[in-house]
């Protein structure tokens, strides 16, 4: 498995960019509302709803994914979890509060940057682990809270790789505890079994 974040393969493959104006990430179909003026430039997370911010078919990688949204209040933004199913699991890889898993914690937004994750101006969501995946994948926004919300997103996605025997898929493990006990330590990531790489934690 390539450890470089920014490795391409040498084969031919395909870029796609999904976002609320191009859904599929079809070719040439962005930029097209309003005579391309951004006439799409977000949607709608309905109160109690969900988004699914990709859905691809085939084999392929995604590179990057960005959102912000219209709420920066700690409440809305702790309503908010993120999925990720890969390869037809009906158990997601990734189920945690959307701010969480960016590295922000509470609901607190934060400036911050490092190798996988980035809030330049402490307004967005972005995170550019590779993601692997041989079938399909799929990532849902989830709304707990009472009110609609405005989300901008972007997924940035290769389709087309021919992944090895050696592809590993991307997990990402939530917990909390309500409250700790005293004298007792408390778990991070439980035990777990096979072939696979620690990129880190959030605290």
């Amino acid at each position: 498995m390539k450890t470089n974040i920014n490795y391409m393969p040498e084969r031919k493959i395909e870029t796609r960019w999904l976002t609320g104006e191009n859904p599929k990430g079809r070719k040439g179909a962005a930029g097209k509302k309003r005579h391309g003026r951004k006439g799409a430039a977000f949607v709608t997370l309905p109160a109690k709803g969900e988004y699914v911010i990709a859905d691809i078919k085939g084999s392929g990688t995604i590179r990057r994914i960005w959102s912000t949204f219209s709420n920066f209040e700690p409440d809305i933004l702790r309503s908010l979890t993120i999925e990720m199913y890969w390869d037809d699991s009906k158990k997601p890889a990734v189920q945690a509060p959307l701010p969480d898993f960016f590295g922000h914690t509470f609901g607190g937004m934060a400036t911050f940057e490092n190798i996988f994750f980035s809030s330049p101006k402490g307004t967005s969501f972005n995170c550019i682990i590779p993601m692997s995946f041989r079938k399909n994948a799929k990532i849902i926004i989830k709304n707990q809270a009472k009110i609609d919300l405005v989300m901008f997103y972007e997924v940035d996605v290769t389709i087309g790789e021919v992944h090895g025997d050696n592809m590993l898929y991307f997990h990402s493990h939530w917990r909390r505890e309500n409250f700790t006990k005293l004298r007792e330590d408390f778990t991070i990531l439980p035990k777990v079994e096979g072939r696979g790489k620690f990129l880190g934690c959030n605290l």
